[in-house]
């Protein structure tokens, strides 16, 4: 099978790719790509199982219904600022981390706190990635409620989260977005210990390798894709059950369960 990872940005030239063919004894990369387009990522979409995309799918509920109201001098419908701000899977997520890793006794310790897609940039790759989404339209099917059971049939798309991700893999990942030579030193490092959980069974093609540690969002296209086939696999938290609807309208974060790598 294949799984491919997105890490999205607004700009395409900040948009990396990965893509990785599965076999019964190890994962094989096809490709790692940087200045990604719209059209690039439909294209290998439409040829994997499992795409994974680092980008919110939607907006929280509150948010969404209070703008579509409003016009000047009517009434503010006031929501909290944790309503306006945070989707379901935002605070589900914090929380999992963090129980997740109260329960350790090492690892990655930083604590998650996704970004507000209703006020802050990533908003603007939340626009790309529904653009994306309605293209591929029913080519795929967009998994948000169903997360949690083992995907089969036709093509699927994910929510993923590179940061919570790696938190649960207990992978240290402070300061691995600078761009400077110990930014490069901790994306080695991770990739290292990611590979190590993996058993080494990866291979790599040509430069691929050092692209994820030249760069963070190869690096997370690299992590997305790792998550794509979790959820393939079934291997990701399953959405609460109150949260079920939330899910299906905000979009849902698949969390790979922490032992996940070992057994991709």
């Amino acid at each position: 099978m294949i799984s491919v990872g997105v890490d999205i940005a607004k700009d395409p030239r900040n948009t990396a790719l990965c893509e990785l063919r599965w076999t019964e004894s190890e994962a094989i990369v096809e490709r790692v790509e940087l200045g990604v387009t719209d059209d690039r990522i439909i294209e290998r979409t439409n040829a994997s199982l499992v795409t994974a995309l680092d980008a919110p799918f939607g907006w929280p509920t509150a948010m969404v219904q209070a703008v579509s109201r409003w016009v000047p001098g009517g009434e503010w419908s006031r929501p909290s600022d944790t309503a306006f701000r945070l989707r379901a899977t935002d605070e589900v997520t914090r929380q999992v981390v963090r129980d997740t890793l109260s329960r350790r006794t090492s690892g990655a310790r930083e604590p998650i706190n996704p970004l507000s897609v209703s006020s802050d940039k990533i908003a603007m790759a939340a626009w790309r990635v529904c653009g994306i989404l309605g293209a591929l339209g029913s080519n795929c099917t967009v998994v948000t409620a169903a997360l949690g059971a083992e995907l089969t049939g036709q093509r699927h798309v994910i929510e993923a989260y590179p940061a919570a991700a790696l938190a649960l893999w207990t992978i240290e990942r402070t300061d691995y977005k600078n761009t400077n030579a110990a930014g490069a030193r901790r994306r080695e490092a991770m990739l290292a210990a990611i590979l190590l959980q993996m058993k080494r069974r990866v291979r790599w093609s040509g430069a691929d390798e050092a692209t994820c540690t030249a760069t963070d969002h190869a690096l997370d296209a690299f992590v997305c894709a790792l998550v794509a086939r979790a959820a393939a696999l079934g291997k990701v938290h399953p959405v609460p059950a109150e949260h079920h609807g939330a899910a299906r309208t905000e979009g849902w974060i698949a969390l790979p369960l922490p032992d996940a790598l070992a057994s991709l």
